[in-house]
């Protein structure tokens, strides 16, 4: 397994960083490795709690068959992050947090 750092910019509370994985897929012919985009958090509050909490809480949303985004625990310089894959299209399309999404509807008064 192998990650590389790609410098975007991705607003929000906890630090981020948009992470290509590359893995290992046993099982397969071919012993191509296939890498994904993940957009990788350390849980800044309640560390590593927050992480563990947000993988569950993907985990639960799959089984009840909500559309959200795959993700994974993985170690990374020696922190435990939260790497949600990566699903939107880099040219045309842009992550938007859901605090600012908030604050556009209500207010920056009423959001405060």
């Amino acid at each position: 397994m192998s990650e590389s750092v790609d410098f975007l910019s991705i607003s929000g509370d906890a630090p981020k960083d948009f992470i290509t994985d590359r893995e290992y897929r046993p099982g397969y012919r071919s012993r191509r490795q296939r890498y994904e985009s993940y957009i990788a958090k350390v849980g800044s509050k309640y560390y590593p709690n927050e992480s563990i909490t947000e993988h569950l809480v993907t985990r639960i949303g799959q089984t009840f068959g909500a559309d959200v985004a795959d993700s994974k625990l993985r170690i990374i310089a020696g922190q435990v992050r939260f790497m949600s894959k990566y699903f939107l299209d880099r040219q045309t399309e842009q992550l938007t947090h859901g605090a600012e999404i908030f604050e556009l509807c209500l207010g920056k008064e009423n959001y405060a």
